[in-house]
């Protein structure tokens, strides 16, 4: 690998974060291989992972409705680093301010992604991607002592 197929990747991840933030779809989707069989996608608002192109196409169809926009991504730390000739992993880690249908404010929080690529004929494509919350444990601690558990509430909290 060389500094080319790091360059490579930075701008992969450049147009990722350019279509994550108004919602492209389409363009979200182009970043999957269609027929990997190892495929792990685990955003934050998702319980559990999707494992296949047909999910991960059938969740970006359905994000427009749950998310308009990321109008800022500031403060991008991107970390590239290269395994070998076909597999790269990026650390990717911003304060983000997401507009939400409905929402009269924006959210604004620190968002954490790893994400693993490998190329496939030529190309390289996502095959791993986690996205995790940074957690403020003295404001947990808090709510918890404060009797205020159920605002810590995040995600399906059964199976």
């Amino acid at each position: 690998m060389t500094a080319n197929d790091v360059a490579e990747i930075g701008d992969i991840i450049q147009r990722w974060i350019q279509a994550f933030c108004v919602v492209d779809a389409d363009t979200m989707k182009t970043f999957w291989p269609r027929d990997y069989a190892d495929i792990v996608y685990q955003s934050e608002e998702n319980q559990h992972a999707l494992s296949s192109y047909d999910e991960i196409a059938a969740y970006w169809d359905h994000v427009p409705s749950t998310l308009e926009s990321i109008p800022a991504v500031e403060d991008a730390d991107v970390r590239i680093h290269l395994h070998g000739n076909d597999i790269a992993t990026v650390y990717l880690y911003a304060m983000a301010s997401a507009k939400f249908p409905g929402a009269e404010r924006l959210y604004r929080a620190p968002f954490r992604a790893c994400i693993v690529l490998r190329r496939l004929d030529g190309a390289w494509k996502f095959i791993h991607y986690h996205e995790s919350r940074v957690l403020d444990l003295q404001r947990v601690t808090d709510a918890l002592n404060a009797g205020e558990d159920e605002v810590l509430a995040y995600g399906a909290t059964h199976a």
